[in-house]
């Protein structure tokens, strides 16, 4: 038997809502999707490397794993 509606959270609706919008895309607008979000994740992964190669002042070892840490968790990135 499937969750009503009333009974759900505010993130359980915000992804329903946003699954809803998906399905509803044309071929067109996923095609656009997919490769857009493909972009900003290479954007993101060549920022956190450049971030890590040079010394940036006020960003230490400690910071740059937080902030790879947070990317990471929040999917901006896939890795470990």
């Amino acid at each position: 038997m499937k969750k009503r509606s009333c009974r759900m959270t505010s993130e359980e609706k915000a992804v329903h809502e946003f699954a809803v919008k998906v399905r509803k895309m044309t071929d067109r607008q996923l095609y656009d999707f997919v490769n857009g979000h493909n972009e900003d994740s290479n954007k993101v992964s060549d920022f956190l490397g450049r971030l890590g190669a040079n010394n940036v002042k006020g960003v230490g070892p400690a910071t740059f794993n937080n902030i790879k840490q947070f990317a990471i968790k929040e999917g901006f990135v896939v890795g470990n």
